[in-house]
């Protein structure tokens, strides 16, 4: 009997410990920040900006859209986490980082280096690895102010789907945490992060009204800020490191060499001179079906770099009438598109001998060559990657199907 009773004493204790948990946080309690914006600051070492979502006005009965359904505090602070526990004392929730989307760099702040705020995010537990390094051509403060949703209410899904765009425009691309931090640790690539820019066409704003917070423990930060019409930031491009230091940009049609080079190029739309009235322009759709074939070899510290990258391209416009039942008229255009992809790669990779960054990761084929790291060790691949020399080959196989049926149908009425 003595020992039913213990264990019944034992069962209704460990009810009791299931029935709660340690340390425990309601969700109301937290102020869920969606992105964060770093300035130089003024008073202090940092300005830094916190995207605040607003639950309430994202879903219900008080559902909004646009620059109501977030919030922006900034604060001055000479560290990140420091800015965070800063925060924690204007507002009436805690700061939480773990539904954090993007972290925005100022162009300044990017090309004084990054080091020193890259590693406290990825050692801070609540920051996902996977999250977007961006930099702005204007301050952090400001693009975070221009982000407004358009066609989803929830601001953490628009900026998933804003950061996914690199998949099927083209001209931007997706970098992440993991990779920029690994890749500025790495002796044979580089970093690269998403160039970014608020809209032009901008109109004035007071910060302290609408969706702007107040700043270093004082009263709201009623500076003026330049806000874009549509309040839509776009990305422009790619930002090119050295180390954590920003060396050099690549904007719109320079980013499908790296693309294509890295093997990441999605289906994107690409215009090339009509075959036929060089002043109109054919539309075409390209894409990749395998891997850039690349080789590379060391003469004398001069890295050779031979390139051969098979592109299939669909055509989807032209400027003027043509005959694509012909051969002859399909080929031409496939040169043409050919050509303007050599000339794009070339003019990319000379871009990136001139940065002095191997952001393609061509120092990585060196690994198979050699039997110990020793004797890799002792090439200093970012020292002599400017001296490097490309033998460029562009293949294209152009899709002219959907033209030539769409003349058929058309002369057959």
């Amino acid at each position: 009997m003595a020992k039913i009773v213990r264990t019944l004493i034992i069962a209704c204790c460990l009810i009791y410990l299931l029935a709660g948990c340690y340390d425990p946080r309601e969700l109301d309690d937290l102020a869920y920040v969606i992105a964060i914006g770093i300035d130089k600051g003024d008073e202090k070492d940092l300005k830094v900006t916190f995207q605040i979502a607003i639950p309430v006005n994202i879903s219900g009965e008080g559902s909004s859209t646009g620059q109501e359904t977030s919030t922006l505090l900034t604060v001055d602070s000479n560290s990140v986490y420091g800015a965070v526990s800063q925060a924690n004392t204007e507002i009436s929730k805690e700061i939480n980082l773990s539904q954090n989307k993007m972290i925005v760099f100022s162009e300044e702040l990017a090309k004084e280096g990054l080091e020193g705020y890259i590693n406290p995010f990825v050692t801070n537990k609540e920051i996902r690895p996977r999250t977007s390094i961006v930099i702005c051509k204007s301050t952090a403060k400001e693009f975070l102010t221009t982000i407004t949703p358009i066609l989803e209410p929830n601001p953490a899904r628009y900026l998933d789907l804003m950061l996914s765009s690199h998949s099927y425009s083209g001209f931007n691309v997706g970098t992440e945490l993991v990779d920029f931090y690994w890749n500025v640790q790495s002796k044979y690539t580089q970093p690269i992060a998403i160039l970014a820019k608020p809209k032009e066409n901008s109109k004035k704003q007071d910060s302290s009204s609408g969706n702007s917070g107040g700043g270093g423990g004082g009263p709201a930060d009623a500076e003026e800020s330049t806000v874009a019409e549509n309040s839509t930031p776009v990305f422009i491009g790619i930002a090119a490191f050295s180390g954590t230091t920003m060396v050099g940009e690549l904007l719109d049609e320079e980013v499908i060499p790296h693309l294509i080079l890295t093997n990441t190029l999605s289906p994107a739309n690409f215009e090339v001179p009509d075959i036929n009235d060089e002043t109109k322009t054919t539309t075409v759709t390209i894409s990749q079906k395998k891997r850039p074939q690349i080789e590379l070899t060391l003469e004398n510290d001069i890295p050779k770099i031979k390139i051969v990258s098979n592109v299939y391209a669909q055509l989807l416009t032209t400027g003027t009438p043509a005959n694509f039942f012909e051969a002859e008229t399909r080929y031409k255009l496939a040169k043409e598109i050919e050509e303007k992809l050599k000339t794009l790669i070339n003019d990319y990779l000379e871009k990136t001998k001139e940065f002095k960054t191997d952001i393609t990761g061509f120092g990585k084929l060196l690994k198979p060559q050699y039997w110990t790291i020793e004797e890799l060790e002792k090439i200093d691949w970012h020292e002599i990657y400017p001296n490097a020399e490309f033998d460029i080959t562009v293949n294209v196989n152009l899709d002219a199907s959907q033209i030539v049926s769409y003349t058929e149908e058309t002369e057959a009425k």
